[in-house]
């Protein structure tokens, strides 16, 4: 027999990291990682006959340079959809991993993951253009495979063989990989990945017990790049490359459940994939609104609107020691922002113009009682309306996470706005803009109001390309101070403010701002985009402007909810095709 002489990964960028870096030695007769660990913890010895059908292609196209996208202008379809450039093959972010293997394991104390957070360059963590595998990630997936292993095998009830002898281990083998392999794959196996894993099954060392083999199974399973990433295939075999083709069932699975539910497809859904229903457009749309009625979909909403509205960027915030904001406070202020997504946006279905310009706030004990409200005896949370609040934008987590240790910050407020809420493009402030603006505060007299100060800091020539318009947003929030208090007069006396203007907006104060931008169909149109960056992980298809004008005549046709426009992206006929890439 021939041993697998090292395989040499041409680009580290694409998906095939770990059969990139194996190493099969034959004096050690060990696979080893990158860094010379044990990937499978089993000594064993690989024929090229057995490992070439799964690995070749993964090393053809890891080594062929690059992927050629389709030209949306010459390459026409049989979809009567949108046409984009090919997206990237991405990863399971962090998020989805954890979920699909608490979803894979359910009866398994998982180890803690410990992996380091996934970038958000455009706010959400399954960023296709992001989601690339380290050779250090690559490793901690080595080693969290052995303990999910070693754990699943004690706490899942995975059927033992009847039989010790050649035959029966093999039986029983194909029958634990068919049933876990599909679901790890979220898939059936090939004959070929069936064969190959199989094989490795039935040829651990001698002294392995049946158990043994399942966990080393699992281990290597998890390890694999079906697993790990998000593989797409056509319906039609013989879809051409730089065409639109429509997904086949398995994809299209595994688009709505990481879309709707951050997580690997149920069984139903498996069984749909399996039937065919999932190959028309009446099949996913039944399948979208069981799946809607389900937690896991109110939980990826409120997923979505965390990061979208940066929840977290509270534990980045610091105050003075006066303000009390320690991470009990952090944790309420969160959950007060998530009451309000869960129960306003998902089971009231709440619009957009809810979401900036409701009155309505979720508080407990503690922060009620620094809003001047009180809780009915022994209740947790109470419900409360505030007349000079309007949305999310007056929500205290989102004020005190966007203001400075010692005072409100229009500038952070106004870019917030601006980026988020309006997909407005702003362009970095200039070098020098931070020195100049601290020098031309400091020559202010005092006393002079929070805003005076902001104006004289960004008076610069330089600065005021951006700053026309983030100043103006972010002063409509004046009245609100660095924990977002509300309050009429400054510590120091002066009247506060609120009033300003830029390009068409003009506003009396915050209140006034929000009712506006709730209505604006710029903002309907920029939360259109966020729930397609969303869907699709970035990628071509957030700029395509056919389809967020579509999607925005079906919200108005509508009941306009928040949470009907998840549910058009998915039923979308767009959201079941993908563009064929060429490997070359």
């Amino acid at each position: 027999m021939r041993v697998v002489p090292p395989v040499v990964c041409c680009l580290r960028i694409v998906p095939w990291e770990f059969y990139c870096n194996l190493r099969i030695l034959p004096n050690l007769r060990l696979i080893q990682g990158p860094f010379g660990e044990t990937l499978w913890g089993v000594e064993k010895l690989l024929t090229l006959s057995r490992i070439t059908t799964l690995l070749v292609p993964f090393v053809i196209a890891a080594c062929s340079g690059k992927v050629i996208a389709p030209d949306p202008e010459d390459s026409p379809s049989d979809i009567d959809t949108c046409v984009v450039d090919a997206s990237p093959l991405r990863r399971l972010s962090h998020f989805e991993y954890a979920n699909t293997l608490a979803d894979l394991f359910p009866n398994t104390q998982l180890p803690v993951l410990g992996l380091p957070e996934d970038a958000r360059p455009h706010e959400f963590d399954n960023d296709v253009n992001s989601l690339r595998a380290s050779e250090g990630l690559v490793a901690q997936y080595s080693v969290l495979s052995a303990s999910i292993a070693a754990e699943a095998i004690a706490g899942e009830d995975y059927p033992g063989c009847e039989g010790s002898d050649a035959g029966a281990i093999e039986r029983c083998g194909q029958e634990f990989l068919s049933e876990l392999g599909a679901q790890v794959f979220r898939r059936p196996l090939t004959s070929d990945e069936l064969d190959f894993y199989a094989a490795f099954f039935v040829e651990a060392p001698a002294d392995a017990t049946y158990s043994d083999r399942q966990q080393l199974t699992i281990q290597l399973l998890l390890t694999s790049p079906e697993f790990l990433y998000r593989f797409e295939r056509s319906l039609n075999p013989d879809a051409a490359p730089g065409t639109m083709a429509r997904l086949d069932g398995y994809s299209m699975a595994n688009r709505l459940s990481y879309f709707l539910w951050g997580t690997m497809p149920d069984a139903v859904l498996f069984a749909a994939a399996a039937d065919k229903s999932l190959d028309t457009q009446e099949g996913i749309q039944t399948q979208v609104a069981r799946m809607m009625a389900d937690e896991r979909a109110r939980s990826n909403f409120t997923h979505f609107h965390s990061q979208w509205l940066d929840f977290d960027r509270i534990f980045r915030t610091t105050k003075d020691d006066a303000d009390g904001l320690d991470d009990d406070l952090r944790n309420s202020l969160i959950e007060s922002a998530r009451q309000f997504v869960d129960n306003v946006l998902f089971d009231e279905g709440g619009s957009v113009s809810d979401l900036f310009s409701s009155d309505r706030i979720f508080l407990d004990p503690r922060l009620a009682s620094r809003l001047g409200e009180t809780l009915p005896e022994g209740a947790d949370w109470g419900e409360f309306q505030k007349a000079e609040r309007a949305g999310f934008l007056t929500h205290p987590l989102f004020l005190a996470s966007h203001g400075h240790p010692d005072k409100a910050s229009p500038v952070l407020r106004g870019v917030f706005i601006l980026g988020r809420v309006l997909c407005s493009e702003l362009g970095a402030p200039p070098a020098n803009a931070e020195a100049a603006g601290q020098a031309a505060g400091d020559a202010l007299v005092a006393p002079f109001s929070n805003r005076e100060l902001y104006s004289a800091m960004t008076a610069e020539d330089t600065c005021q390309g951006c700053l026309a318009r983030i100043n103006p947003a972010g002063f409509a929030f004046e009245q609100f101070d660095t924990m977002g208090n509300f309050r009429l007069v400054e510590d120091n006396g002066i009247t506060i403010d609120p009033a300003a203007s830029f390009d068409s907006w003009v506003f009396s104060d915050a209140k006034d701002f929000s009712q506006q931008l709730s209505e604006s169909p710029d903002v309907a149109k920029c939360v259109a985009k966020k729930w397609v960056r969303y869907a699709y992980s970035g990628g071509p298809m957030e700029q395509s402007d056919c389809l967020l004008d579509e999607l925005i005549v079906e919200v108005e046709a509508g009941e306009g909810s928040i949470r009907e426009l998840m549910e058009i992206v998915a039923g979308h006929p767009t959201f079941a095709t993908f563009a064929v890439p060429e490997v070359l």
